[in-house]
């Protein structure tokens, strides 16, 4: 059975996403993060960007690093995870469309009211 490449650009994008919106969200700046993670800035920003050196490059976060990033903000690993509770697709469902990613935006605020012991998150 053949099984089409998984579409890496959109994983990385939607882990981005994750990283820069938590980490706004909880009102840290990408040096706070790095000192809290034990990554450097350029990692952090890397990690938020998704973007390798080259064109057409895009990060490929080691497991470390996802676990420091998760510790640094204070949350689970999974919360960074793009289709982390249900099966891998080809891609990642949350970039199929404004609203999906939307979708994701709630639950990251969710993470953060949490994270932050508020009923609300400011905006």
């Amino acid at each position: 059975m053949d099984r089409p490449d998984l579409s890496w650009s959109t994983y990385s994008d939607s882990f981005a996403f994750r990283v820069a919106t938590l980490r706004a969200g909880l009102g840290m700046t990408q040096d706070e993060l790095a000192e809290r993670s034990g990554l450097s800035r350029g990692a952090i920003q890397g990690a938020e960007y998704g973007r390798g050196g080259r064109p057409g490059e895009f990060k490929n976060p080691t497991l470390r690093t996802v676990y420091q990033l998760a510790r640094g903000l204070g949350v689970r690993p999974i919360d960074l995870l793009p289709d982390g509770d249900r099966q891998v697709q080809i891609r990642s469902p949350e970039q199929e469309s404004l609203a999906a990613r939307a979708g994701v935006e709630e639950v990251l605020a969710d993470v953060v009211r949490q994270r932050l012991g508020r009923d609300s998150v400011d905006s």
